[in-house]
């Protein structure tokens, strides 16, 4: 019996060796260095006359004046994507600080941006999408409305609010 034990152990013992030997491969190594990436960024500026582009832009005379209800503006701004990366950009506005009678007029005048309309306080309570993608290079006309409804009373009489606005290019997928 011990013979027999002996024997099978022999053979335990020379697969396991055979096994571990099966194993013993040549293995090399290649190393790459200075594999660099850059980044692009998103660019988006501004403009009234889709000439002159600016990341900051300040109107240089009050963008409306002597407005009653019933007043309507149009006019057509111009917003113009100059990422370096090829990515278009979903654009939103949204009205970030505000000076003057903010509490008079605020609920009464309304900007309509690219076809999104909104009082003064709701374009300033949050980022608004104003349903816009561009494309890379792509600065097309907005068109802009300024109005005060109609219905809007005696109570804005003699009142003005100056306020700073932030259009946000996203990268879209």
């Amino acid at each position: 019996m011990r013979k027999i034990l002996m024997g099978l152990m022999a053979i335990v013992l020379l697969v396991g060796v055979t096994t571990a030997t099966g194993y013993a491969v040549f293995s090399a190594t290649a190393t790459v260095n200075n594999v660099a990436f850059t980044t692009g960024t998103a660019g988006l500026q501004f403009s009234t006359d889709n000439n002159s582009w600016s990341s900051n832009y300040t109107y240089t005379n009050y963008f409306e004046s002597l407005v009653y209800p019933g007043y309507d503006h149009f006019t057509t701004v111009y917003l113009y994507n100059n990422s370096t990366s090829n990515i278009s950009l979903g654009v939103t506005a949204q009205l970030v600080s505000a000076t003057g009678d903010w509490d008079t007029l605020s609920p009464v005048m309304h900007m309509v941006i690219n076809g999104v309309d909104g009082t003064l306080a709701q374009w300033n309570s949050g980022a608004f999408s104003i349903n816009l993608t561009l494309t890379p290079g792509a600065h097309p006309g907005i068109n802009v409305e300024f109005y005060v409804p109609h219905a809007a009373g005696n109570e804005i009489s003699g009142k003005s609010v100056s306020t700073n606005w932030t259009f946000t290019g996203t990268q879209t997928p």
